[in-house]
């Protein structure tokens, strides 16, 4: 378990900041599904707003997908509580060198305040210790948002061939583990 305070650092040293540090936020391994989907649900929700004709997706859907992540020996599912209210998810998984941050998503009345990085940074410590040299994830193309962030927190663009789920096209960003 990871506690975010304000006398605590984030897992790869850097200090909390005072926004996140306000209320208590833990990351906890979770196999909890109900409180998975809540932050995964709303930040999508804001996130590709106007991009689907039809409530996609549904609470059923963000259940399976969890369902398989949990079953995955690969995968350790992240779930971030701050003062017992799910804020935030994110799915880590080692695949060899590389590894894999998956359904990374903060509830929108709990981004800025240093959430995001925190689930990213513990899950980046995850996959060093697990032996990856490389991290990976993918983000639709039209999250202009979290693309800004990924690039400020050291991500780059990946080369390869496109992914689009659901039609809309994807890009792979990636970035070294250094040590």
């Amino acid at each position: 378990m990871l506690r975010v305070n304000p006398d605590t650092r984030t897992p790869s040293g850097h200090a909390a900041t005072p926004a996140a540090a306000a209320g208590s936020l833990s990351i906890d391994a979770s196999e909890d599904v109900e409180a998975l989907i809540v932050p995964h649900r709303e930040a999508m929700k804001l996130a590709y707003r106007g991009l689907f004709t039809t409530p996609f997706p549904t609470d059923d859907m963000l259940r399976a997908e969890w369902r398989a992540l949990l079953a995955d020996p690969q995968a350790t599912v992240l779930l971030g509580n701050s003062s017992g209210t799910p804020v935030g998810t994110l799915a880590v998984r080692v695949a060899g060198v590389d590894g894999w941050l998956e359904r990374f998503y903060v509830h929108p009345d709990a981004q800025h305040r240093g959430i995001g990085r925190a689930l990213h940074d513990h899950g980046l410590e995850l996959l060093r210790a697990g032996g990856c040299r490389q991290a990976n994830l993918w983000v639709l193309a039209v999250n202009q948002a979290a693309i800004q962030i990924y690039r400020h927190w050291g991500w780059r663009p990946v080369p390869g061939p496109p992914s689009a789920p659901w039609g809309l096209p994807q890009i792979r960003f990636g970035r070294p583990l250094a040590g």
